[in-house]
């Protein structure tokens, strides 16, 4: 058996390793996830108390009666909106913090090395770090989007009968089209964020250990290509077996949201182990 294709199959084996990690991302999304339930009901319930749950009409005409409550209004709009940003910081800064500590528990695991609390604060340094070579791959993302978007347009325009009955056929290729190039890309990009924390770990140089992705990415394309490819269709596989789920709970937001956010940290989870596995083999 081509050696791509065993480590791609191995990969599915699921051992302790695997259930820890996801563990790790589990606790970080659930936190996330309660802490920003937590912050949008405080936003509601302080609105409804500052409008008193009236409509903007009827809070237009009463505040458009009397200076003085327009005055009282305003301040306390004022309060208010000083309220959310300074949550919101502090909220953000608490995601970044635990972001970084679950980072750098797992790759730590993962590669056999120790954390300590010096090591876990350049975590944070990195993950800061990385917003400036992801707004570039971005940016880079975008314009591919437009470009595949441009040639997919061209190619459609031709339209033999035997394979485009009606525009309904030209939409679902399209669709499915734009689908399957936002997932390749995307990976591409979750894929770049990971072997930059696989060589931090090893190293703990912020701006090193990104030049050194993008060398090792290079250095290894061969690899990585065939892990793209399998990986997308990984992805789309699962996409087709959780649909009927989708389907059923498509008017249940929580519950589907749910879904999709486990579904999310178990194929992380493996793309990451599969991504080590790839990397390191001779």
């Amino acid at each position: 058996m081509n050696k791509h294709l065993k480590n791609y199959f191995h990969s599915f084996k699921f051992k302790k390793t695997y259930w820890k990690t996801v563990l790790y991302d589990g606790s970080f999304f659930i936190l996330l996830a309660l802490v920003f339930s937590w912050f949008g009901s405080y936003i509601q319930r302080k609105s409804i108390e500052i409008t008193g749950n009236k409509t903007p009409e009827q809070l237009q005409q009463m505040l458009a009666s009397s200076p003085e409550l327009l005055a009282t209004y305003l301040i306390q709009l004022k309060s208010f909106l000083i309220t959310i940003i300074v949550l919101f910081l502090v909220l953000a800064i608490i995601f970044l913090l635990f972001y970084s500590l679950t980072r750098a528990q797992i790759w730590n695991f993962l590669l056999k090395r120790k954390l300590s609390k010096k090591t876990y604060w350049k975590w944070n340094t990195l993950n800061l770090a990385l917003i400036f070579p992801l707004l570039i791959l971005g940016f880079g993302y975008l314009i591919l989007r437009i470009i595949f978007g441009v040639l997919l347009n061209l190619l459609l325009t031709i339209k033999p009968d035997f394979y485009f009955a009606h525009s309904t056929g030209m939409e679902i290729v399209r669709t499915l089209s734009n689908g399957i190039i936002s997932l390749f890309l995307g990976l591409f990009v979750l894929i770049f964020v990971l072997i930059t924390y696989y060589s931090f770990t090893q190293k703990y140089k912020v701006w090193v250990s990104i030049g050194e992705s993008f060398e090792l990415i290079k250095k290894r394309w061969s690899r990585i290509w065939r892990l793209l490819i399998l990986a997308s269709l990984t992805a789309i596989i699962i996409t087709l077996i959780t649909y009927p789920l989708k389907t059923f709970f498509l008017y249940q937001p929580l519950i589907l949201t749910l879904i999709q956010l486990i579904v999310s940290i178990l194929f992380i989870a493996w793309l990451r182990l599969y991504l080590i596995r790839t990397i390191d083999e001779h």
